[in-house]
């Protein structure tokens, strides 16, 4: 069921939704990461030292693109009729029936100060739960797939559909705090 056999025979299909990796961020990086290097060589040639903390910078910039390109390239959610193929990582995905799958949903929230972002939902039989980002191109597919799973819902009985669904409000911060404790050091360096 799982692995990169199941890549294979997912390729054979017809999907009626395909939906891979945005790279639109990653892209984005890598001309700032680009445009970053060349005021770093620039700065090394003219023997100015603040090279060494836009160098910094922009090998942050680097593996910044780097982990965003992974991304971009491992996120994977085929759509069919009878079930969907989901991945987020190589070798990790899985082809779930609408069957297994008892609830899907869609939740939206604040990621940052300044963007919304919609999240589809999903619970397997089983209890484990996964998310993903939900882009406006995207909702016809998710819309799909909700109602596909409602259906197979409403066609089996559910003795527990009054349960209560809880969604944590947790913030990813790590990515924060480590730009911020690189960046200071290159501040230092910049401005002593």
């Amino acid at each position: 069921r799982y692995g990169f056999n199941m890549e294979n025979k997912m390729k054979e299909r017809n999907w009626k939704y395909k939906i891979t990796g945005n790279w639109f961020g990653p892209m984005v990086i890598a001309i700032t990461t680009a445009v970053s290097g060349g005021f770093t060589f620039w700065l090394y040639t003219a023997h100015d030292g603040a090279f060494v903390g836009l160098g910094g910078l922009t090998a942050f910039f680097a593996i910044i693109c780097v982990l965003s390109a992974y991304g971009a390239m491992s996120f994977k959610l085929l759509v069919d009729q009878n079930g969907f193929y989901f991945r987020t990582k190589p070798g990790n995905g899985r082809y779930y029936r609408y069957s297994e799958i008892c609830n899907m949903w869609l939740s939206s929230g604040r990621e940052t100060d300044t963007q919304e972002a919609t999240y589809c939902n999903l619970e397997t039989i089983e209890g484990k739960r996964s998310r993903f980002l939900v882009l406006d191109p995207h909702l016809d597919a998710v819309d799909y797939m909700i109602e596909r799973v409602e259906a197979v819902g409403a066609s089996r009985e559910e003795d527990d559909r009054d349960r209560e669904f809880v969604i944590p409000g947790k913030r990813k911060v790590g990515g924060l705090v480590i730009f911020t404790v690189l960046l200071l050091p290159v501040l230092y360096l910049i401005f002593r």
